[in-house]
């Protein structure tokens, strides 16, 4: 009874749009263009999208831009980005789905970029894999934090790639079996 007063006297505006709303954070237009990009559509190796020949892009056929496999949880055009850090639970129930909708293995550990510690924790909650804060600033590795030869999941929001190339050539260092990066959102994304 007292959220429906405060609602009467100070209704919530969508963070997107700026149109009054009777959801949290986002209208349901907004939050119905924060769906998932498929990844049909994209590069498997570094999730731009393809062209009309095969399931690399061009730039991953000659070099490809990471070593590591790479999606993002939204596309460049998604509203999801205005919902900020009070949001985590959400943006981890966003990038489970997607995680699933790649059909990743389970990884051994879920590794967090340093803005990403959060998400990464609530991440590893619905995953139910380890959540290990492997690297030091971002792009130093902590030694013994890992095991050998068992598969990675780094989770960011929206670093830049130079960042995340070094915090991928870092954990490499590790042995792992194969690393898997999942970004929130593309480059250049800004995120409250």
């Amino acid at each position: 009874m007292i959220q429906d007063l405060i609602d009467f006297i100070f209704p919530p505006f969508c963070l997107a749009c700026g149109e009054k709303c009777t959801h949290k954070y986002l209208c349901l237009s907004c939050w119905g263009l924060c769906e998932l990009p498929d990844p049909v559509t994209k590069c498997r190796h570094c999730f731009e999208e393809l062209d009309k020949r095969g399931t690399l892009c061009s730039r991953c056929r000659d070099k490809p831009l990471f070593t590591a496999v790479r999606a993002t949880v939204f596309d460049r055009e998604s509203p999801a980005h205005f919902l900020g850090l009070d949001a985590v639970d959400a943006m981890a129930s966003f990038a489970f789905l997607q995680w699933v909708q790649l059909e990743w293995p389970i990884p051994f550990a879920i590794i967090p970029m340093p803005e990403a510690a959060d998400l990464a924790k609530s991440l590893s909650k619905l995953i139910d894999c380890p959540f290990v804060p492997a690297l030091k600033w971002g792009t130093q590795y902590l030694e013994n934090s890992l095991e050998e030869d068992r598969e990675l999941l780094l989770i960011d929001i929206s670093s830049p790639i130079e960042l995340l190339q070094k915090a991928i050539d870092a954990l490499s260092e590790s042995f792992p079996k194969r690393i898997y990066l999942l970004t929130l959102f593309p480059y250049g994304i800004y995120y409250p």
